[in-house]
């Protein structure tokens, strides 16, 4: 049986970068669901699941 494990750890961020963090994590959300709305799009059951399609096209 495989296990997978999550470490949780303390992200120490310099002064005055947490705006650089949060821009970076607007960017990942942006991008993550302009490829999970292109790769599920329409109701015909057809889904884009190569990964190399995928990064071709977005």
């Amino acid at each position: 049986m495989k296990y997978r494990r999550t470490a949780v750890t303390k992200l120490d961020t310099p002064e005055g970068a947490d705006a650089h963090l949060r821009e970076t994590v607007e960017q990942f959300k942006y991008c993550a669901n302009t490829a999970s709305e292109w790769c599920w799009h329409g109701d015909d059951g057809y889904h884009v699941t190569s990964k190399a399609k995928a990064e071709d096209t977005l």
